[in-house]
């Protein structure tokens, strides 16, 4: 790879480092390296959506496909199959006896926390040489980078093309 340093413009530097690692990150052998650390494996887009499930619960199908960004028809064939996986359970809706409500079972809090602990054990490996300072710094500048990208792409964040982000919503890292 490329140092961010060697590219003259520091948003080039960002996206050629962003691009990078999400070309890292998607590879099939880092699904293999985090199934071998952790003992437990997960298809990505199922731990994406079982992680929304767990944050938005209870929440329809249709919310779940909004937030994720796919087709309710997408959706709907994951949501039978973390159902028939006993990972997820569907409940009626008290206000639309024709819609469902989706949450986590036990069974399915228990193994997105055992896959979050795998990811945590990985990401500890990665940042073994990285000082407490430095692992920070990266937590916040991620952190406000997704802040800010939600806020412009998510119109429920207040986003929306060209919409500039508040003084008082914007991450700010401590030095």
């Amino acid at each position: 790879m490329t140092e961010p340093d060697a590219v003259p413009d520091p948003v080039a530097a960002v996206e050629h480092a962003i691009t990078h690692l999400m070309r890292q990150a998607t590879r099939p052998a880092v699904a293999k390296w985090l199934a071998t650390i952790g003992g437990v494996s997960l298809d990505r887009s199922d731990y994406v959506a079982l992680a929304r499930i767990e944050q938005s619960a209870p929440l329809r199908p249709t919310e779940l496909a909004e937030v994720l960004g796919v087709d309710l028809s997408t959706v709907s064939r994951q949501v039978r199959d973390l159902v028939q996986s006993g990972l997820v359970e569907r409940s009626s809706d008290p206000l639309d006896q024709r819609a469902c409500r989706l949450r986590l079972t036990g069974e399915g809090l228990a193994l997105l926390a055992r896959v979050r602990q795998a990811r945590q054990a990985a990401m500890r490996r990665l940042l073994a040489d990285w000082t407490e300072s430095e692992q920070l710094t990266l937590a916040c500048l991620v952190a406000r980078l997704a802040d800010d990208m939600e806020r412009e792409v998510s119109p429920e964040a207040g986003g929306g093309a060209g919409a500039a982000a508040t003084p008082a919503s914007v991450t700010r890292c401590s030095s």
